[in-house]
């Protein structure tokens, strides 16, 4: 038993001749088959980059639009942001002079976007908002004690109405010649010749918008009514 283990019997003639064949045939079948590239392993493959962004003493790497202005009225100028954080809601920021910041969530925002005193109080208001399919839809912000806050019922239009013979436009005008300018939302509608228009005035004060006064007239029909709306209202302070 013991001289057995271990042991390796010679193969055969045949059993050779056999080993041959397979062994060449494998040979033929790899240098046939045509050679693949290969593909990168998901560690191998690069990720896109964006820039990055420095604000708040934050490094980012959102699109973000930026505005200046002097937010909280000390006389130094601050910045305002606007951060799109892909398909989540985006951000409006703010970075004050004196080292405070604040982040609020304002949804999806693709309308125009910068810093404005519209009531002439020396604090800018941040303007921002979105787009129909014929206007231009713009709300506002404002900050108090270091903090962000979205001024309520905010939502001033330019544009189209529901045909070519209706628009809008905004602006700011002092009304009541107290000093302090209003919120004036203008709508022209066209009939032939002539326009009908109203004006709506608002105030802002605080954190929250006040409808004051309505005020309605006649004129002339003048190009595009949304155009004709804008010269019937005032600029607003840059």
């Amino acid at each position: 038993m013991a001289g057995t283990i271990g042991r390796m019997e010679r193969p055969s003639g045949a059993a050779v001749g056999l080993m041959l064949i397979i062994v060449m045939g494998v040979g033929v079948a790899l240098l046939s088959s045509p050679t693949e590239p290969r593909l990168p392993a998901a560690s191998d493959a690069g990720s896109p980059t964006t820039p990055t962004t420095v604000f708040c003493g934050r490094s980012v790497s959102d699109s973000v639009l930026t505005a200046d202005g002097d937010f909280d009225g000390d006389g130094r100028l601050d910045q305002a942001y606007e951060r799109q954080r892909g398909a989540d809601p985006w951000l409006l920021g703010v970075c004050l002079a004196d080292g405070r910041s604040d982040e609020v969530e304002i949804g999806f925002a693709e309308g125009a976007f910068k810093a404005l005193d519209l009531d002439g109080d020396g604090r800018s208001e941040i303007i921002y908002g979105g787009t129909s399919v014929s206007q231009q839809i713009d709300t506002f912000a404002v900050v108090f004690d270091g903090r962000l806050h979205l001024v309520e019922e905010a939502s001033f239009s330019a544009g189209l109405l529901e045909s070519e013979d209706a628009g809008q436009h905004w602006g700011c005008d002092d009304i009541d010649h107290d000093g302090r300018r209003e919120l004036v939302q203008v709508t022209v509608r066209r009939h032939g010749r002539e326009v009908t228009w109203t004006k709506e005035i608002y105030r802002l004060a605080g954190a929250t918008l006040s409808l004051v006064t309505t005020e309605t007239g006649n004129a002339t029909a003048k190009g595009v009514p949304w155009e004709q709306a804008a010269t019937l209202v005032g600029r607003c302070s840059t």
